[in-house]
């Protein structure tokens, strides 16, 4: 199916000037009559049934929940399908695009979907919003997708293909940037009381490249390289025709490209929120003019523009214009740009889409988050509620976590939970010193005031020897915390996260087991492409036989999934939530440690009753090696053992010559020494 790429091109500056300034009067207008209209309803997600007796896999969470099936007898709302321009008729009544819990059938009417968990990576299963991409007459320069969507069914000015901007450009530049930065306090006037605005928001600059990725997959958009067509004698002056000429991309056959969507589809993506991961260089300042601002409206935006890279390979995927950026631990984003030559900084992009800038796209964001090993642990707990269940509200943080620290070096991390744990350390010895001289305080307080009283005498003995118990178990405490200070592998890390998991929350730590089940799924296809996840019950030393669930994308080469036992693991994560979950019999809470990889260093005669038991092929390369330690460590057992033979029979032998060297001499002795009668019995004679 082909599609037209168009621009407007003004005859003159000054009727262009004109049209803009139209433009921008109507199109806040607009978009605020339009989402105010579209009743986007969510809700929280179900409690957990009965019947869920065992752990749960999370390969079923997050899950978006759906409100329940009305009853079929009440009337119809009559909420229909905005038709697309493409459509053979249109309709007088007024329509507009369907609330987001809503989904669109065969036919074209839109009914509430079931009350059922949404299995990640599951098409059949997955977010019903996405049927939407699949009806072959959906136009997508006119139907709205997501509540982020700016300017939807307007023609924007931007000529695609060509740096820099013309005048009329640089204006509606202006105003796509101000109906974004306004779209965000718009999200809680369009949902109920009860759905989460930040979950939503967060969640739509993943929507419209899912959507899109789906109706390539079902053959209704196509991909590849375009050249300019001969002039259709029909089209206006002021449009340039465009048609893909190459579709070696075929369906099924090829990752989709959201670059190459772009590339392909300018005009498809103005205004439309998008989701780009990169290495940011900041190049300077720019300015983006406002026409006509309200009160309290900057006359213009300042803006700092750099190139994105790809993070793999340094590729220059985009152009990017953003007012801020933040980092882990900063409570507010910051103006304060690095404008050191060729700094690079890996973002994450969340924005809008401008235009073809060049044979990049240029795109706008409000605020570029920093990839840092370290995370987002102020987010984390503002927006994930412990002892609970994982939300579909907090599906986009679980999948951003997990791709954030999936991207950074797990050496960095192992370094930040080092410093976390020598932090909690601190804190809990600076807690036990305060508590112990408060309490001595106080109790030396009471002691001269019953010893100034002339009180009893019992009294007087018992605070005393409360004052010297509380020294006492000072010195022990102390004593304690310098074994944990110069060996932290003692600390009882495990008890002092379930004590205190407000504290750990969003924080690295790393711990150390053994692994006793691995569970294989897909995450979700929104927020991780399907990509295959892995969910293993990691137990402690100190885990008093609770599970400290972890999560990862990323598993070692012949990690063996089905065992019943692996040893030697180490996982460096960050604790997203306590995790509640159904055993047999009651309801119980484990960490839930999500995880970029895991380290398994097993010893040999471990992996061989592996390989043994038929979970390591014989053929894998840590069998071999395995193979070749356990054949070495044979070796040097024999080697040992005859050495020590050897030894026990010099030393034998050794102690015989020593033995006879003895009785000789004493034999020698005897023989030479002289007579003596003088004690005989016939020396009295």
């Amino acid at each position: 199916m082909g599609f037209r790429l168009t621009g407007q091109i003004s005859a003159s500056a000054g009727r262009s000037r004109i049209a803009v300034r139209r433009f921008v009067t109507l199109c806040p207008l607009l978009q605020l009559l339009l989402w105010l209209s579209s009743g986007l309803t969510f809700v929280s997600d179900r409690e957990a049934t009965a019947d869920e007796l065992d752990f749960p896999p999370l390969g079923r969470q997050p899950f978006l929940n759906r409100r329940e099936r009305p009853d079929e007898s009440a009337p119809s709302t009559g909420t229909m399908r905005r038709p697309s321009p493409r459509d053979g008729q249109r309709s007088a009544d007024p329509l507009d695009f369907p609330p987001l819990d809503e989904v669109p059938t065969r036919d074209g009417d839109f009914a509430p979907p079931d009350d059922q968990a949404a299995v990640p990576g599951s098409m059949e299963e997955g977010p019903d919003w996405v049927e939407l991409a699949l009806d072959t007459g959906f136009d997508w320069t006119t139907q709205t997708v997501t509540p982020a969507d700016l300017g939807v069914g307007t023609l924007w000015p931007f000529l695609h293909g060509r740096p820099g901007m013309a005048e009329n450009e640089r204006l509606a530049y202006g105003e796509l940037i101000r109906l974004a930065l306004a779209r965000r306090a718009l999200i809680p006037a369009g949902i109920s009381e009860s759905a989460n605005a930040d979950s939503i928001w967060e969640a739509t600059f993943y929507r419209y490249r899912h959507v899109r990725r789906l109706a390539w997959q079902d053959g209704n958009l196509q991909l590849g390289i375009t050249a300019p067509k001969l002039a259709d004698p029909f089209a206006d002056a002021d449009q340039v025709t465009m048609t893909p000429l190459d579709t070696r991309l075929q369906v099924g056959t090829e990752k989709y490209s959201l670059l190459e969507d772009m590339r392909v589809h300018p005009a498809d993506f103005v205004g439309r929120p998008v989701r780009l991961y990169g290495v940011f260089s900041p190049t300077g300042l720019i300015q983006a003019p406002v026409t006509s601002p309200l009160e309290g409206e900057p006359a213009e935006y300042q803006l700092q523009r750099g190139s994105l890279k790809a993070l793999a390979g340094g590729e220059a995927i985009a152009v990017v214009d953003a007012i801020n950026f933040i980092e882990p631990g900063m409570l507010e984003p910051s103006t304060a740009w690095p404008i050191e030559d060729r700094v690079e900084i890996p973002v994450l992009v969340k924005g809008w889409y401008v235009k073809q800038w060049g044979g990049t796209p240029l795109i706008f964001a409000e605020t570029l988050q920093t990839i840092a090993p370290r995370p987002y642990r102020e987010v984390i707990s503002r927006s994930v509620t412990n002892r609970r269940r994982v939300s579909g509200d907090e599906s986009w943080l679980y999948y951003e976590t997990l791709r954030q620290l999936q991207l950074t070096r797990q050496e960095a991390q192992e370094e930040v939970a080092e410093r976390e744990r020598e932090l909690r350390l601190q804190m809990l010895r600076k807690e036990v010193r305060a508590k112990a001289a408060e309490d001595q305080s106080r109790l030396t307080a009471e002691l001269n005031k019953v010893r100034a009283a002339e009180g009893d005498r019992a009294r007087t003995e018992e605070l005393e020897q409360q004052v010297v118990r509380v020294r006492r178990q000072l010195s022990l405490r102390e004593s304690r915390f310098q074994t944990w200070i110069n060996d932290p592998q003692q600390f009882p890390l495990f008890v002092d996260v379930f004590r205190n998991p407000d504290y750990w929350q969003g924080r690295l730590l790393t711990v150390n087991g053994y692994v006793r089940r691995v569970l294989e799924y897909a995450g979700e296809a929104a927020f991780f492409d399907g990509q295959p996840l892995y969910e293993l019950w990691l137990y402690t030393e100190d885990g008093q036989h609770i599970p400290t669930v972890v999560v990862t994308p990323d598993l070692p080469a012949d990690f063996p999934t089905g065992a019943e036992l692996v040893n030697s693991v180490q996982v460096t994560g960050c604790l997203f939530k306590m995790y509640v979950y159904r055993s047999q019999r009651e309801t119980r809470l484990a960490p839930l440690l999500l995880a970029g990889r895991i380290q398994w260093s097993p010893d040999p005669q471990h992996v061989n009753e592996l390989v043994r038991g038929g979970y390591i092929s014989a053929d894998a390369a840590i069998a071999t090696r395995a193979r070749a330690a356990e054949d070495e460590r044979v070796s040097d057992t024999i080697v040992l053992l005859f050495s020590g033979l050897l030894v026990l029979g010099a030393v034998t032998v050794w102690g015989r010559v020593q033995r006879d060297r003895r009785e000789r001499k004493r034999l020698l002795q005897l023989v030479d020494e002289l007579p003596d009668f003088a004690q005989t019995p016939d020396s009295s004679v």
